[in-house]
């Protein structure tokens, strides 16, 4: 991996037998790596003009370079697209979307914030879409969605 665009990469572990991984990595399956991940409600999560994204609809979070600046409702095909803060969901797990848009950008919460979600009032703040929702240290990170 080479982070920052650098000519220095660096090593990762490979996953190991059911997929798992050291502390704080997470296996991405199609890469058969374990890969740092982030909090995408910190604002600190990523170094320099990173940003920690979802990684297609995987419910993993990494840093990457994204300049994406799509705001809540509006079309997007990755969550790279969507403003800080936001992740690209389709209306089928609740996203509220601009008419005729089926993927659009909805705004991440705290699952423990009892005034998440005001910009989208018709909106609470739910558990990840994914079976499971999200694992520890990330279980707190909602969307907001529709009910």
């Amino acid at each position: 991996m080479y982070p920052d665009g650098a000519d220095v990469g660096e090593c990762v572990p490979n996953c190991g037998a059911e997929f798992t991984c050291p502390e704080g990595r997470r296996c991405v399956h199609l890469l058969g790596q374990c890969l740092a991940y982030c909090d995408p409600l910190e604002a600190s999560a990523c170094p320099g003009s990173e940003r920690c994204v979802e990684v297609m609809g995987t419910g993993l979070f990494l840093c990457v370079d994204a300049t994406g600046d799509v705001p809540p409702g509006e079309a997007c095909t990755l969550s790279s697209d969507c403003h800080v803060g936001g992740a690209c969901k389709s209306v089928g797990v609740g996203a509220v979307c601009a008419e005729g848009v089926d993927r659009c950008c909805v705004p991440l919460c705290d699952l423990e914030d009892p005034v998440a979600c005001q910009e989208l009032p018709t909106t609470t703040c739910d558990a990840w879409p994914i079976p499971g929702g999200l694992p520890e240290p990330l279980a707190h990170v909602g969307v907001c969605r529709e009910p």
